[in-house]
């Protein structure tokens, strides 16, 4: 693995299972608009992309009712079942071995700025974090290259090319190849391996302990 000046994480997926809090909210969302609540493997793909998209692409709810499932989606992660979370196993050891690298970290996230601060503070993992960028509540939806442009810029970062991005979605790792960065594409989360091997991310690695090995390879 080559040395990179910076190290940018997602965040549901990848250092955090939030599966648990963001399927439930889903679920009350979805029983308020009377909706049919779906498979958990549907409701398992509603973890990473953008929320008024999921609705629609993956649990098909017309287009005219998916703002209100926003707002009721929001409502009840932010009061009820935000940090119903978990960090995943051995996420803390790396985060301190990058740290020991001297290596900047940030986050970007599709997941509200909003929310995304309060939950990595509740994991007392915000210190390892030059910067966390999530989307904003308000105004269009930013992509997931847009999210890693404005946190490299935020954290001093001029070359993208100087950065890895770690993501456990397709969509992740696409992001990424559209700017031209190195990725590393994690089997622990909630995109299957067929997603993300179709992206052609640099690294894959299959547990926690592999991406801690590979960070050493340096």
């Amino acid at each position: 693995m080559k040395k990179y000046s910076a190290v940018l994480f997602d965040l549901d997926g990848t250092l955090l299972d939030t599966g648990s809090g963001i399927k439930k909210a889903v679920c009350k969302s979805l029983d308020d608009i009377k909706y049919e609540i779906p498979s958990d493997e549907l409701l398992s793909k509603m973890i990473g992309p953008p929320l008024k998209n999921g609705f629609i692409d993956v649990i098909g709810i017309p287009e005219e009712l998916a703002n209100v499932a926003v707002d009721n989606y929001r409502y009840y992660y932010e009061n009820e079942t935000m940090l119903d979370a978990k960090i995943y196993h051995n996420i803390l050891q790396l985060l301190e071995l990058i740290k020991i690298k001297e290596m900047p970290m940030g986050v970007a996230t599709s997941k509200p700025e909003k929310f995304a601060v309060p939950i990595l503070e509740h994991f007392n993992m915000s210190r390892f974090f030059e910067n966390i960028t999530g989307s904003s509540l308000d105004g269009p939806q930013k992509s997931k290259s847009e999210l890693i442009i404005e946190c490299a810029r935020k954290m001093g970062i001029s070359n993208l090319q100087e950065l890895i991005y770690i993501g456990d979605r397709g969509s992740d790792i696409s992001a990424a190849n559209s700017l031209n960065v190195d990725s590393v594409a994690v089997y622990w989360g909630y995109g299957s391996r067929e997603e993300l091997n179709l992206e052609k991310a640099t690294y894959y690695v299959d547990t926690v302990d592999d991406l801690i090995d590979l960070m050493n390879e340096e």
